[in-house]
């Protein structure tokens, strides 16, 4: 097509050019009828190559115009999927959270010792809510909360989705070394694709098994570290932003659970 195009680009400047030189020279056309009839033509082939590379140019400019509208509609489609998207999850976090919400208000009405034992049903029903949001953008999304030993090891207390296991960190290895480190920096971690090394944490020794990207969010409450809420799913390339947000938000409310078994709820605001 470049190749017909140049030709079409020459042809459209040389051939009128040669065929008005040509008549020209020759003087009087009545004396050389062919030679004229061929300056002729080959003007006439000028203007045909004029003709085509008009077209040609017409239809690339409408082409490129109807390639720019189906653009254009396609992004202003996944505008509004992302909008729907979002105000989606916004009135399922603000109805979860809610009722999480509930739940610990009414724990902080009863003495210690139920509140002990409310700690760990708290954390599964996080774990839950945080999957049943999250379920209608990943189907196979598994969601773990890890606790703290005395001894450092952070082990998971509730896992809850896929039905392979998570494991502990121990912390007297660069993985679990790695996860104190992230714990204490407090922010929470996006991994899109566990097999770019680019994407994955200092220190990651996961298996990846069953999964290949993953939220990570640190569960704090003023610099005290109660554990990390992870989520993650089979797809690479698959987590957003919303997903970060809606494990920072349960993250923030098995903080505050913890807070309210300690008895230290009023700390946290």
């Amino acid at each position: 097509m470049k190749n017909k195009m140049r030709w079409l680009e020459t042809g459209t400047v040389a051939l009128p050019a040669l065929a008005t030189l040509g008549i020209g020279l020759i003087g009087n056309p009545l004396e050389h009828p062919w030679s004229t009839i061929a300056f002729a033509l080959m003007f006439v082939a000028g203007i045909w190559c004029l003709w085509v590379r008009r077209k040609h140019e017409y239809r690339e400019t409408k082409q490129k115009t109807e390639q720019e509208s189906a653009q254009r509609a396609q992004l202003e489609e996944e505008y509004r999927a992302r909008l729907n998207t979002q105000a989606t999850l916004v009135g399922e976090l603000s109805t979860s959270t809610g009722g999480l919400l509930d739940d610990l208000a009414h724990l902080t009405r009863q003495d210690s010792e139920a509140r002990g034992h409310q700690l760990l049903p708290t954390h599964k029903q996080i774990t839950v809510e945080l999957l049943k949001v999250l379920r209608a953008h990943h189907e196979q999304g598994r969601a773990t909360l890890y606790l703290p030993k005395e001894d450092g090891t952070l082990t998971p207390a509730t896992c809850k989705g896929r039905h392979d296991h998570a494991r502990s960190f121990d912390p007297e290895t660069p993985r679990g070394q790695g996860v104190w480190q992230f714990l204490k920096n407090g922010s929470p971690f996006i991994c899109n694709d566990v097999d770019d090394p680019e994407e994955l944490p200092k220190g990651w020794e996961g298996t990846a098994s069953g999964y290949k990207a993953f939220v990570s969010c640190p569960i704090v409450v003023n610099s005290d570290i109660y554990g990390m809420l992870t989520y993650d799913v089979p797809d690479a390339r698959s987590l957003t932003k919303n997903d970060a947000d809606a494990v920072m938000i349960y993250a923030a409310i098995a903080g505050l659970a913890s807070r309210v078994v300690e008895g230290r709820e009023d700390e946290s605001r």
